[in-house]
């Protein structure tokens, strides 16, 4: 591919990444999504205006002589793969990989797979991997076209959380507002390249506090209580991958234009507010199937959405026009209804 298709096509794939809204100010996003002020540290720069080019694709393409007679031409499957491919590799120049949660998410992944078939056709847990890397964009989840990127911010966060919850027997404490703001410092100092991670200390490279000593059967508690909440993740930015939202998104944005629909910046307005937030509670409601159907309860789920809108309260997000995100309060709306009536 020439560059400028591959600078599209990175340009696209950001805008549908996956756990808050848009806001200049802010840089992680709801339930794990980026918003503006995207790339983050690692990524490639990329024009935000210019293209697609007018007249381009052009009607009739490809041109003529092209394809060359002879020459294989990939598929827009297999180029959209090796841009994940890409991708991850060059996150993790600067975000090492963290393989403390290798297992564990393995562990996530063969439940799945007993309910997939269920809620996706052609479901292959093959066909997406989830890839966990150590400071890479804050408190955050990313679907590509097949990868998932997760940062270790974010399964750390959730891990205390997790224990928190079973130690105080609640969620609305002081210790998960502490986490709440620490996420929020930490996500921004990545954003600055100011984040202080000890990777001399791999079981805790954020500090995060402890809630207290917990008893065995809190142990047990925390564990379970973790378990759902990285699978409600896993479940969600999964469905994005299995349902194609990124191909699906670069496709529609392409016909837009095309058909001109609109100047690029109002197509882009589009595609990055109503169209983004339809395919989170799309991929939402899919999540929430695969949980139900895998054996897990809504709960991780609900959790999840209740501490991303408590980090936007923070910050004083949580009702920024504009969003890319549903806010948490209309996502379990959607998910108790569509795990009443799946």
């Amino acid at each position: 591919m020439t560059k400028a298709i591959a600078r599209a096509v990175i340009a696209f794939l950001m805008a549908l990444s996956l756990a808050i809204p848009a806001s200049a100010q802010i840089y992680y996003p709801q339930g794990g999504y980026p918003q503006n002020g995207y790339p983050q540290r690692g990524y490639p720069r990329y024009p935000t205006q210019g293209y697609p080019q007018r007249g381009y694709p052009q009607r009739g393409y490809p041109q003529r002589g092209y394809p060359q007679r002879g020459y294989p031409q990939q598929s827009f499957d297999a180029q959209l793969n090796m841009q994940d491919d890409m991708m991850v590799r060059q996150m993790a120049q600067s975000a090492p990989p963290d393989g403390r949660y290798e297992q564990f998410l393995n562990t996530i992944s063969s439940k799945f797979n007993r309910a997939g078939g269920r809620v996706f056709r052609n479901y292959d847990s093959k066909d997406v991997r989830y890839v966990v890397l150590t400071g890479a964009f804050g408190f955050n989840a990313m679907a590509l076209h097949k990868s998932i990127m997760i940062d270790s911010l974010l399964m750390d966060v959730m891990k205390r959380l997790a224990r928190g919850m079973a130690y105080y027997g609640k969620f609305n404490t002081e210790y998960t507002r502490t986490l709440a703001q620490m996420a929020v410092g930490i996500s921004m100092q990545m954003q600055n390249k100011t984040a202080r991670i000890n990777y001399q200390n791999p079981d805790n490279p954020f500090n995060l506090p402890e809630p207290g000593t917990l008893t065995p059967q809190q142990e047990a508690l925390a564990a379970m209580y973790f378990e759902e909440l990285v699978a409600a993740v896993l479940a969600h930015e999964g469905s994005h991958a299995f349902l194609e939202h990124t191909k699906e998104k670069m496709l529609t944005q392409q016909s837009l234009w095309q058909q001109g629909r609109g100047t690029q910046q109002q197509i882009m307005q589009y595609m990055n507010s109503t169209y983004n937030k339809e395919k989170e509670l799309d991929a939402d409601s899919h999540g929430a199937l695969l949980l139900k159907y895998a054996g897990y309860s809504k709960n991780g789920m609900i959790t999840w959405f209740r501490f991303a809108d408590l980090m936007e309260m923070i910050t004083g997000t949580l009702y920024a026009p504009n969003r890319t995100h549903p806010t948490g309060e209309e996502r379990i709306r959607n998910i108790n209804a569509v795990w009443n009536n799946g």
